[in-house]
């Protein structure tokens, strides 16, 4: 094991510095604060045999209020608790702090690779990423195809914000508009209970998607929006800030609300399901959330997809249990199915058929072509293709 510390004394007095190893090895004991009274934490990563130190600290307090919406728990105080308390996380880094703590390509794909060479030692299931671009990334090329790994291969659910870049129609934001995948693109909602107790609103108006969520369909005429949820949120932030919790909102706090329930929804129901001996995949588990989500005919659907999350869980468990225990025997809920929409005469292809700049009266004509895709695709010996 390589130790290293930090001269966290400003003087060489390496002697009364924290000795450590990396973090992963102990996270209990491999961090330390730069000063007792900053709370600045930082902590170590060793690579090429100890040839490089790499020390890792925070670049802003969105990581860690995204973390307690999921998992925080607070034993003592549990109604600080998030929406699946304890769960175990494991934290990859995709900001870089020279850029604002903006996301890289690189770093993502460094990180999916991390997540498949986790998977089976940490029994990875959800990944939650509430962090995206406007841009259009529908056809992501080497980042599109490492997510699809990773949902198709490696059977990880995985939860993305759509985006704050609303009201406006086809603003959802990457990833949820990727191409291929089975990713969970959450709207952000806010309740009359929200509105009182997080803005102070003397009136409690009907619960609604926030006006800057983003909305569908994806420029590629994908829906976008899977289901919403609640978009702020009270939660605890890093130390370094000196005050226990902060309200944050936006989609990055809509998804670690559907990622922590995605979890306890694992947690409850794969037990009951092995019982069944039922085998679980992304595929169903995002169609049980999709399939048991609280519509809201007053609400848009480009903003709100199959509706609302319940967030209590109780509910949403039970349906969800009773979806996969009816469904798991169907063929289909092992298969994702890809659809591709080509206008002839053009070299569009999308997930759907958007037309933006439709000419009134006039007729388009259109292929579709439906393609499935099995979890372990490689692992299937046969196929059998029907014509009609």
């Amino acid at each position: 094991m390589t130790l290293a510390c930090l001269d966290t004394s400003e003087t060489g007095d390496l002697a009364s510095c924290k000795l450590m190893g990396e973090y992963s090895e102990d996270p209990v004991n491999n961090f330390d604060y730069i000063t007792a009274s900053d709370r600045m934490s930082y902590s170590f990563n060793v690579y090429n045999d100890g040839d490089v130190l790499e020390i890792v600290s925070l670049g802003s307090s969105h990581g860690t209020h995204v973390s307690a919406i999921a998992a925080g728990y607070f034993p003592d105080e549990p109604d600080r608790n998030g929406v699946a308390p304890g769960a175990q996380i494991i934290s990859l880094t995709i900001g870089d702090s020279r850029l604002e703590t903006m996301e890289t390509g690189t770093a993502i794909v460094r990180a999916m690779i991390k997540v498949m060479e986790l998977r089976k030692k940490f029994n990875i299931d959800v990944i939650n990423m509430s962090y995206g671009e406007h841009s259009n990334w529908s056809h992501a090329g080497r980042i599109g195809d490492i997510m699809n790994d990773v949902v198709d291969k490696h059977a990880v659910t995985w939860v993305a914000s759509a985006g704050n870049h609303g009201p406006a129609l086809g603003t959802i934001g990457a990833p949820p508009d990727i191409s291929k995948t089975t990713i969970i693109g959450v709207g952000a909602y806010v309740s009359p209970d929200m509105m009182a107790s997080e803005y102070s609103m003397l009136q409690k108006l009907p619960g609604n998607t926030y006006t800057w969520s983003s909305r569908g369909p994806t420029i590629d005429g994908g829906r976008g929006i899977s289901v919403c949820a609640p978009g702020g949120a009270i939660a605890s932030v890093p130390g370094y800030l000196l005050r226990g919790t902060q309200l944050m909102n936006g989609t990055s706090m809509s998804a670690p609300h559907v990622a922590g329930a995605t979890g306890q929804l694992l947690t409850v129901l794969i037990s009951g399901l092995k019982a069944k001996n039922i085998d679980t995949c992304p595929y169903m588990i995002k169609r049980a959330m999709e399939n048991t989500a609280l519509y809201n005919d007053k609400i848009d659907h480009f903003s709100q997809g199959h509706g609302l999350l319940q967030v209590l869980l109780i509910l949403q468990v039970e349906k969800a249990f009773e979806y996969l225990t009816q469904y798991y025997t169907e063929q289909e809920s092992y298969v994702k199915f890809i659809i591709s929409c080509g206008i002839q005469g053009s070299s569009y292809q999308g997930k759907g058929i958007h037309i933006r700049n439709a000419i009134e009266n006039k007729v388009i004509d259109c292929n579709v072509s439906v393609e499935p895709v099995f979890l372990n695709n490689e692992d299937v010996d046969l196929i059998l293709l029907m014509q009609y």
